[in-house]
């Protein structure tokens, strides 16, 4: 699963007071989700709503200008996030089943506050911050060490502009496109690929750093790096305590299209 959201915000000569304040007082005006195969990473369903604030009801010229969001669209469409939360949850399904990526942080922590806020049940998902995962997999494949916002990312990765940046359903699905690089096993460092090829050739026997140092005498060093890539790709099985690795059916799909690759 994949969220994002807009919130209303501020900026400093407009309103100097709640700008400086903006991780407290900004509240969630329109969430956008997508739910996607978490084997195939395809798209499955979308959710999206707008929302009314309520502490700060009006939205600055500034949260206009940044989103598109009107004030009469939200007058006229958003509902109150109760409501809007408790669609999502139901949209969701039991939480604690649910992985739930985010470009950054702000997403979670903000739909977990606004939920405490309303004594509603705090969400049990995992969260995985793509905006780290992308920064990871770029070091990890090019040596090169960068942060990037949602809109560079898509450029470092080759991928086009979004349709709608700063509208939650069109951001959820730049990060759908960013994690579909980022969590594809055959797009995984030259270390990575060789985890999933030792696994394929000791199948079924598991695969351990010392077995990974058979065939290469530098693989103490990151194997267990390579092993946390693979793990965030969903490619390979971790027996629990040590990482001893084995092949699943992605990582097996990974390596069909790899060796596809090369006979081309």
């Amino acid at each position: 699963m994949v969220c994002d959201l807009e919130a209303t915000c501020w900026r400093a000569d407009e309103h100097p007071e709640l700008a400086a304040r903006q991780r407290d007082e900004a509240e969630i005006i329109e969430i956008g989700a997508v739910r996607l195969d978490p084997h195939t990473l395809t798209e499955v369903d979308r959710f999206e709503r707008l929302v009314r604030p309520v502490r700060h009801p009006t939205l600055s010229a500034f949260c206009t200008q940044l989103t598109g969001i009107s004030q009469a669209l939200v007058d006229a469409e958003g509902v109150p996030f109760a409501q809007a939360y408790a669609e999502l949850m139901a949209w969701m399904g039991p939480t604690q089943a649910v992985d739930l990526a985010a470009w950054g942080i702000f997403d979670h922590r903000q739909l977990e506050r606004q939920a405490a806020e309303l004594g509603a049940e705090a969400p049990g998902w995992t969260p995985h911050n793509i905006k780290v995962h992308c920064s990871d997999w770029l070091r990890w494949t090019t040596g090169k060490s960068a942060r990037f916002g949602q809109a560079q990312a898509l450029q470092a990765l080759g991928l086009p502009p979004g349709e709608r940046p700063h509208r939650a359903l069109s951001d959820a699905l730049d990060v759908v496109r960013v994690l579909r690089v980022v969590w594809d096993p055959a797009r995984a460092s030259a270390q990575g690929q060789a985890v999933l090829r030792r696994c394929a050739a000791l199948d079924p026997e598991p695969v351990n750093r010392a077995r990974m140092a058979e065939v290469d005498d530098k693989a103490r060093g990151w194997f267990e790096r390579a092993v946390k890539e693979l793990r965030r790709c969903r490619a390979v099985q971790v027996s629990t305590g040590k990482a001893h690795v084995r092949l699943n059916d992605r990582g097996r799909a990974a390596l069909a299209l790899m060796d596809l690759e090369l006979d081309r």
